[in-house]
């Protein structure tokens, strides 16, 4: 499961990019580059909630290939958990434009 997490952040990253240079480069409208980035934060935000939920209930995190364990492993699962809602939240906003 983690191996797919991670495709998906990389997948996530690059297509950010690609998003943004599209956006620089060609005669996209705003409100079109802001849908766009809606559906990258729903993306970002369901990785980091279903990243967050499984340390939270293995007590293991790996962020930026480093491995934790333990009570720091919850702490940082929480986090993780706590920036996904907020994209979430950002979602609904943009989903009302």
């Amino acid at each position: 499961m983690r191996g797919l997490l991670d495709v998906a952040s990389t997948a996530y990253g690059f297509a950010m990019v690609v998003l943004v240079v599209t956006f620089v480069i060609s005669d996209m409208s705003a409100i079109t580059f802001a849908k766009a980035l809606t559906l990258l934060l729903f993306v970002i935000g369901s990785i980091l909630c279903v990243d967050g939920g499984l340390g939270l209930r293995s007590r293991i995190d790996r962020t930026w290939k480093a491995l934790r364990f333990g009570r720091v492993a919850v702490w940082f699962s929480a986090a993780k958990i706590a920036c996904g809602v907020t994209a979430m939240l950002l979602v609904t906003v943009g989903l009302g434009l």
